[in-house]
């Protein structure tokens, strides 16, 4: 008998700083697909991060541990895919083409170590948006380049959300 018995069993309850609103440069910690503990079914693309670079109100500050998830079993799983999609483009700089489920299964098999290992950042604008519910919820937008957001855009942005660029 060992004090750790059950300890295999027990879920870790961890608490996520996500990327909230504003504008970023991360340095790419991991990136994994995790099935969830709490609600069989549900699994999840998740990418963490340290944040570089950051701008904005609600911005979490530079030196900030933070996660993007993922839903990729919800409603809009066509969404989550293209969602990872974009991540995926500009975080390891392939072509569309060429990310198809084999390229993402490599990407998480070793939970992105290569990206990490590189030193890869990657620049987001994040926006809160209301869903068709009315719950809040944080929009990523993924970019390797520092012009995440076209000039089209933000002018939509602007008029339906009310957010300020």
């Amino acid at each position: 008998m060992s004090i750790f018995d059950g300890i295999k069993e027990i879920a870790i309850n961890q608490e996520n700083n996500f990327i909230t609103p504003g504008d970023y440069e991360i340095g790419i910690v991991c990136c994994k697909h995790i099935k969830s503990q709490k609600k069989p079914g549900q699994e999840f693309f998740v990418v963490e991060g340290v944040v570089n670079k950051s701008s904005g109100e609600e911005a979490q500050p530079v030196g900030t541990f933070v996660s993007w998830v993922c839903n990729l079993t919800g409603p809009a799983q066509d969404k989550a895919l293209e969602d990872c999609k974009k991540f995926t483009i500009h975080a390891t700089g392939a072509d569309p083409h060429e990310v198809d489920a084999a390229f993402m299964l490599a990407l998480v098999e070793d939970e992105g170590a290569q990206l990490a290992d590189a030193g890869t950042t990657i620049v987001c604008h994040t926006w809160e948006k209301i869903t068709q519910r009315g719950n809040p919820f944080f929009v990523v937008e993924w970019g390797n380049d520092g012009s995440t957001v076209s000039a089209a855009e933000k002018h939509y942005r602007e008029k339906t959300a009310g957010i300020p660029f």
